[in-house]
């Protein structure tokens, strides 16, 4: 079973290449957000099985957005 995987950055670079290495890794990337905000709307559509995020958003800690 292929697990999912939403990639929540702010810097569209690091965006492609972590998807690229969670790709490789085996896992699937249902999708990206650039923000705190844009990845909870994203996360309650996706419902992925985990998040790779960024502790540093532009909105809200990235720490308090994985709790």
């Amino acid at each position: 079973m292929t697990r999912s995987i939403l990639v929540v950055d702010d810097d569209p670079a690091f965006r492609e290449l972590a998807r690229r290495l969670v790709t490789a890794a085996g896992l699937t990337v249902v999708g990206e957000a650039a923000t705190a905000t844009e990845a909870l709307a994203v996360a309650r559509e996706l419902r992925p099985d985990a998040a790779l995020v960024d502790i540093d958003l532009p909105d809200r800690n990235g720490v308090a957005l994985a709790h």
